[in-house]
């Protein structure tokens, strides 16, 4: 932080509100209240809103029952695995151990 660096905000309740670059200096934060939005101006002059790529807290996919989207069958990495992507691959056991069960009660019979 630079010697000169000094804590400076502004604020609105006005919803949709955002400074405008003449209001706000480089790294001055300015705070709507009432959408709960920060924002802070870059030292090229362009005013960005602070977490523009957050979660919001009551977001549908993340409140409730969570949502993801469900993986490629033969997804071995990682990544979320959905209920929709187990109760795939359970169902594709389930065939197989019947598919084999049948063949060892062919064999059995011959």
């Amino acid at each position: 932080m630079s010697a000169d660096a000094r804590v400076q905000h502004y604020g609105t309740a006005t919803s949709g509100a955002a400074p405008l670059a003449a209001n706000i200096a480089a790294r001055e934060i300015a705070v709507n209240t009432a959408d709960k939005e920060l924002y802070t101006k870059t030292e090229t002059g362009v005013v960005v809103k602070l977490y523009e790529h957050k979660a919001n807290l009551a977001s549908p996919a993340l409140s409730g029952l969570p949502t993801a989207p469900t993986q490629p069958t033969l997804t071995d990495d990682t990544t979320i695995a959905t209920t929709a992507f187990v109760q795939g691959h359970v169902a594709k056991l389930v065939a197989r151990i019947s598919d084999l069960e049948a063949r060892v009660t062919l064999l059995e019979g011959k």
